[in-house]
């Protein structure tokens, strides 16, 4: 009959109208990106970034960090894709190669990364910069004012400067140890504003902070013109 016969082929032959398939197996994660300083000095905090993914989008990721300093660090869970920042600071000079691994929830293991290498120095930060120029000025005019600095090493520097108004001059340079290093500013509404500087050397020390404060006010034309 047609019922024995249906009944015959789809046990020796199998149902046609069904699908199979192949199961995939869990994926390590891809080696992660980094990217950080490739020098600095030892005792000062370092940020580096480090890319993960996972080939499998839904699998969390955790990563192994080796600082090549006798230390490791494991940190997570992340989603995979995301950058995140670590910190790492160095006690002892030399050159360091970092390197990173991720490690996803079905505890596949993926390889470490290309070493990112930094060296650290022994290296001593510039001394606390001085600032010379006017103490008073009018608005919407441009000021200029001379900051300088001496490296121990005689290394090169780089100069950071906030305005103080929201407005702030990330690392110019390099300029020699020693030699003036001139900007500008112009402030916009009549203050009281204290500008403060930072120096660095090619070796990411960082010198202390000063500071110099500026009374801004209205110019004369402004006032003038007030009175009428």
């Amino acid at each position: 009959s047609c019922i024995r016969w249906c009944y015959y082929q789809t046990n020796l032959f199998g149902d046609p109208s069904l699908e199979f398939y192949e199961k995939e197996e869990n994926q390590a994660p891809e080696s992660p990106e980094i990217k950080g300083p490739s020098k600095g000095s030892m005792g000062e905090e370092y940020s580096f970034e480090f890319t993960l993914i996972d080939p499998d989008p839904d699998d969390s990721l955790y990563i192994m960090v080796d600082w090549d300093d006798g230390t490791t660090g494991w940190f997570g869970p992340y989603p995979s894709g995301e950058t995140i920042e670590i910190t790492n600071t160095w006690d002892t000079p030399g050159t360091y190669d970092v390197k990173v691994r991720g490690i996803d929830i079905k505890n596949r293991v993926g390889e470490w990364s290309v070493p990112l290498t930094i060296e650290i120095s022994s290296n001593q930060p510039p001394n606390t910069p001085s600032i010379d120029g006017p103490k008073t000025g009018s608005i919407k005019k441009l000021i200029s004012y001379k900051f300088s600095s001496t490296d121990p090493e005689g290394h090169d520097i780089y100069y950071s400067v906030d305005w103080g108004d929201g407005n702030y001059m990330p690392y110019t340079g390099p300029y020699s140890s020693g030699e003036e290093a001139t900007f500008s500013h112009a402030w916009s509404e009549p203050d009281q504003y204290t500008i403060k500087v930072k120096a660095k050397d090619i070796y990411e020390g960082v010198s202390p902070q000063s500071s110099f404060k500026i009374q801004i006010s209205k110019s004369r034309s402004s006032i003038n013109l007030g009175l009428f």
